[in-house]
């Protein structure tokens, strides 16, 4: 199953400092978890606003699990996090 796993910086957090990037490339290269797209949201300025990826997992739980693995969810960058199945109606992953 498809997951969404989104989050919404705090106001002001439009970078995460240096070690944390190079944690959260890790996070995201987890051999464990099939992360099937991943990137940084954007609002109309091209300010950084937050990050989603795209998992293919198994379960609501084990997206949430990643989530809460994450370097800068772990960091407190997030002012609201969201996971939510994924239903693809159009398009292709992979």
């Amino acid at each position: 199953m498809l997951f969404a796993v989104m989050g919404f910086f705090k106001p002001g957090v439009d970078t995460a400092p240096a070690h944390l990037q190079a944690d959260l490339n890790e996070h995201l290269a987890q051999p464990a978890m099939n992360v099937r797209l991943a990137g940084y949201l954007k609002d109309a300025e091209g300010r950084r606003t937050g990050l989603m990826a795209i998992l293919d997992v198994d379960s609501h739980a084990r997206a949430q699990a990643y989530l809460h693995a994450s370097p800068y969810f772990i960091a407190g960058l997030y002012e609201r996090c969201e996971v939510a199945e994924y239903d693809l109606e159009l398009g292709r992953l992979g």
